[in-house]
């Protein structure tokens, strides 16, 4: 009947306005997070985010790469760090790259970026409007 009808329409909406929520939360909570744990060859290394420049992947290792100069080669693959990135700031860029965005200084049209500090960073062709579209946000 109508009425019925009208009922379940209503409970669908209201469970998709809660699951919008739910992931507009997520999201936040997500761009929040501020450290991340790396498992060294010997001790556990506490990065903050907003000092990461950049990782490169070597094979199942990953460096990351600090403003402050420092660098640490931690035991998982990129993949297995990329999600624990917050994807607000940082963007997988090449198979073996993922780049905060805040130390970009600029996209070279060859397919690079070049940071503040002055490293370049491949992007791939495949990466490039993705990254792109992150830039220039």
């Amino acid at each position: 009947d109508v009425d019925e009808l009208a009922e379940a329409i209503d409970k669908s909406i209201h469970s998709l306005q809660i699951k919008d929520q739910f992931v507009i939360a997520q999201d936040h909570l997500e761009q929040k997070k501020e450290k991340l744990i790396l498992k060294l060859q010997d001790s556990f290394q506490v990065i903050h985010l907003s000092e990461l420049k950049f990782c490169k992947s070597d094979g199942s290792y990953t460096y990351f790469y600090l403003n402050d100069g420092r660098s640490f080669l931690a035991s998982k693959s990129i993949k297995e760090y990329e999600s624990q990135l917050p994807t607000g700031n940082f963007i997988r860029t090449h198979q073996s790259f993922i780049v905060n965005i805040d130390f970009v200084d600029k996209y070279d049209k060859q397919g690079f970026v070049k940071l503040k500090s002055g490293e370049k960073i491949n992007v791939s062709t495949r990466k490039k409007v993705e990254f792109l579209d992150k830039l220039l946000k």
